[in-house]
């Protein structure tokens, strides 16, 4: 009997290993199957075109995004479309090619092409590519697509706008530059053509080596405190040197702003040099008409004093001289009296001085040659200074002036005793005449009327001289000598006497380079005037004189003298007085000597009511100020002639024989 079959255990593990992969299997088909649902999902929602298709380039598949940017719908997929036809014709070659490359294993980068829409227009647009394979067998291309229109827009957008910030910022009248790190790190053509240097120049060295070294600290310091944070001011000026080594000024406004993800200061700069010189000329124009206002008023100061100063000498020379005419030559005191003749000289010397500096010094004004004034004097001095060398170079042009002989002879002394003091240990002066024309920029700038001038340079190799005394080199009684060692009168004598002649004097110098004075003087077409010879005679007379000074001391003084002289005297102390007592002795007066200023009724206006009672009425000036201002209109109004207080015995007796006779 045959019993029933034992299991086959083979049979069954096999079996139940099939049945196994079965599930693992169907498994895995799920798996795909959802994996394919994730990937058809993204795949057909991703804002980015997707595509596939074969070696031949017919689409097999492709996601929304595709159609709506090409136009097509998914029937025209179907009915065969072929990626190749979306490529403009123009760009389908060099697609081709790259394909190709891609195929043959070379890495292709995305690569921007024209596309075509299904309405036939055309648009930018970027491939990223890649090979479909399986195994080494290529069987299409995958990739996705990006629309780069809009992108395109955007960078058209910002190249027009970057160009026309540009084209301002290339053609805008100021310099434009960006400082960043301490250097420039870009900059406009205005501002290369600013400092003089080529663009490439500027954007490789540091911004502050263009700064005048005494502003390098302040512009850097600023600009280290605005990247701080801290509140500078916006807006400065400051010195820089040129390509050329010119100082200029700049006027930079200063902006804080972010340049490539980093701090940096935008500037703004604008040329101001020429209205620096402008304010710097019109700074030197107020400062010298400030001096010359305050020169003006002490000038009219030291006028008064000298004036008075000759009244007392006036009386001292009259007495001296009269108690020297009753001595005889061999008497124990004639000596001592001439003597006094001597200081009350050396007086009338320092109160001409003063007038001098108060431009009321100009006694006998006639054309003279400047060039002639000049080597005389350096002919004097150099006689008395063999320590110094004198280098002439005089004009050939006649350099002829109106002026004052003897004043002239003072200006270029007293300039040629102050070069001395600066050459303590000897030197040279050099002296040097010209004809010029001065047109009206340089007449207002030396304060003058254009015209012509003779213009004289007094140069010396001493010393020199510092800002600060520069600046009080012509106030009266200001010097540098120390006490006892010089008046201080020199060169304020010099500026009067110039300026009273209707010319300019300035200074240049610096610590050890020297001193030059120029000095222009009004030219003039008339011929130089002859020196006449005099004598030192007491002239005689035996005429009747009206005396007229209100100081009575000169008043009795000189009425001794005159009656010595054998003249008939009368005598006024005002003007008033002086009127009264010419209406009743008018028929026995031949002459009168009136003195200028006076109390009440002056001397100017004492010559005119003596006129009207006598056109012919002879009057001889009387004044301890020169003949210029208030005495050359009384001049200039008829009056016979003028005297200098003080005056010695023979220059007035020789005044008065010459308008009697």
């Amino acid at each position: 009997m045959v019993g029933p079959s034992k299991p086959n255990h083979r049979i069954t593990k096999e079996i139940t290993s099939l049945k196994k992969r079965i599930r693992e299997l169907e498994e895995t088909e799920k798996a795909l199957r959802e994996s394919e649902k994730k990937y058809r999902e993204l795949f057909d929602f991703l804002p980015i075109a997707l595509f596939e298709v074969d070696l031949q380039g017919t689409v097999l598949s492709a996601n929304p995004a595709i159609f709506e940017t090409f136009g097509y719908s998914r029937s025209d997929l179907e009915q065969g479309l072929n990626g190749i036809q979306m490529i403009a014709p123009d760009d389908q070659e060099r697609l081709a090619g790259n394909i190709q490359r891609l195929l043959d294993g070379e890495w292709q980068a995305p690569s921007e092409y024209k596309g075509i829409r299904k309405d036939g227009s055309t648009f930018p647009l970027l491939i990223y590519p890649a090979v479909t394979r399986i195994g080494d067998e290529p069987l299409g291309i995958r990739g996705a697509i990006v629309d780069l229109t809009d992108r395109k827009r955007v960078e058209g957008a910002l190249r027009e706008s970057e160009e026309k910030y540009r084209a301002l910022v290339e053609t805008a009248a100021e310099a434009i530059f960006l400082a960043q790190d301490g250097a420039i790190a870009f900059c406009n053509k205005r501002f290369s053509d600013l400092t003089g240097y080529e663009l490439k120049e500027l954007t490789t060295d540091l911004f502050t080596a263009l700064i005048h070294p005494e502003d390098r600290h302040m512009v850097y310091d600023r600009y280290v405190q605005r990247l701080e944070g801290k509140d500078v001011p916006p807006r400065y000026s400051f010195r820089f040197i040129d390509a050329r080594g010119n100082t200029r000024w700049a006027d930079m406004s200063v902006t804080l702003i972010t340049w490539e993800g980093k701090p940096a200061s935008l500037c703004i700069a604008s040329d101001i040099t020429d209205r620096k010189q402008t304010e710097a000329e019109k700074l030197e124009l107020e400062r010298r008409l400030a001096g010359a206002q305050k020169l003006k008023a002490i000038g009219t100061l030291a006028a008064g004093v000298a004036h008075d100063f000759n009244n007392l000498l006036t009386g001292i020379q009259s007495y001296a001289s009269l108690i020297k005419l009753t001595l005889e030559p061999f008497h124990p005191h004639y000596e001592k009296l001439k003597h006094v003749e001597e200081l009350v000289e050396s007086g009338a010397d320092l109160t001409k001085q003063l007038l001098g500096f108060a431009r009321s010094g100009r006694y006998e004004v006639k054309p003279l040659s400047m060039s002639d004034i000049i080597r005389k004097t350096a002919s004097m001095f150099g006689r008395t200074r063999k320590e110094i060398t004198i280098r002439e170079e005089y004009s050939h042009d006649p350099c002829i002036v109106e002026a004052d002989h003897v004043q002239m002879e003072q200006v270029f002394m007293n300039l040629c005793v102050n070069a001395w003091h600066a050459m303590p240990g000897g030197g040279i002066i050099f002296l040097k005449t010209e004809q010029v024309v001065l047109d009206d920029t340089q007449a207002i700038y030396e304060g003058m009327a254009a015209g012509g001038y003779v213009k004289i340079t007094v140069t010396d190799t001493g010393t020199g001289i510092d800002e600060s005394t520069k600046a009080h080199i012509f106030d009266p009684f200001f010097t540098t000598k120390g006490m006892g060692r010089g008046t201080g009168l020199g060169l304020a004598t010099a500026y009067g006497i110039i300026k009273g002649h209707g010319g300019m004097i300035h200074v240049d110098s610096s610590p050890g380079r020297g001193t030059t004075f120029t000095i222009h003087l009004p030219a003039s077409e008339k011929e130089e005037a002859r020196e006449a010879a005099t004598d030192d005679i007491a002239l005689r007379g035996s005429e009747t004189i009206l005396l007229v000074d209100d100081e009575k001391m000169v008043l009795d003084a000189s009425m001794e003298l005159l009656e010595f002289l054998g003249y008939r005297v009368y005598s006024a102390e005002s003007g008033r007085e002086a009127m009264d007592l010419y209406r009743r002795k008018q028929e026995e007066i031949d002459l009168v000597i009136l003195d200028m200023i006076m109390p009440g009724l002056s001397g100017g206006a004492t010559f005119d009511r003596l006129a009207q009672i006598n056109p012919g009425v002879k009057v001889l000036l009387a004044s301890g100020y020169t003949i210029e201002g208030e005495a050359r209109k009384i001049m200039d109004r008829g009056c016979s002639g003028f005297i200098q207080k003080p005056f010695p015995l023979e220059k007035l007796s020789r005044r008065i024989r010459e308008l009697l006779d």
